[in-house]
């Protein structure tokens, strides 16, 4: 990850925190914030997922923006957003899965986890 994207990671927790955004009720646009740090929108959604990698829940509220999250609900609706956009990308992948059958030379391996977070030992 860039230094840029850790710094912008930076700011837009400290941004969120500062600003009270702990419920959907008071996310802030990512328009807003985009503008507000001079940013394009593809770099503010790799700074959440960075927050999201270090463990701070980022959450992207339904009716848009981010807030972190602080409560069973709100950790609740953000496992529904992640499961359903798995399904969205495994029937995704399913496609491709079908197409690629009579290619022989075409592997198909689906991990989720790095090897070291999904081994047993």
């Amino acid at each position: 990850m860039t230094e840029h994207i850790q710094t912008l990671a930076d700011t837009l927790e400290n941004s969120l925190r500062r600003r009270g955004c702990y419920s959907a009720e008071y996310a802030v646009s990512r328009r807003s914030l985009c503008m507000s740090f001079g940013c394009p929108d593809r770099s503010l959604r790799k700074a959440k997922e960075t927050l999201i990698n270090r463990g701070v829940p980022v959450v992207a509220a339904k009716a848009g923006g981010y807030y972190i999250a602080t409560g069973v609900a709100d950790y609740w609706s953000a496992y529904h957003q992640c499961t359903t956009r798995i399904r969205a990308l495994a029937r995704e992948a399913q496609v491709f899965a079908k197409q690629a059958k009579d290619i022989e030379s075409m592997q198909l391996i689906l991990e989720l986890l790095p090897e070291e977070e999904n081994s047993d030992g």
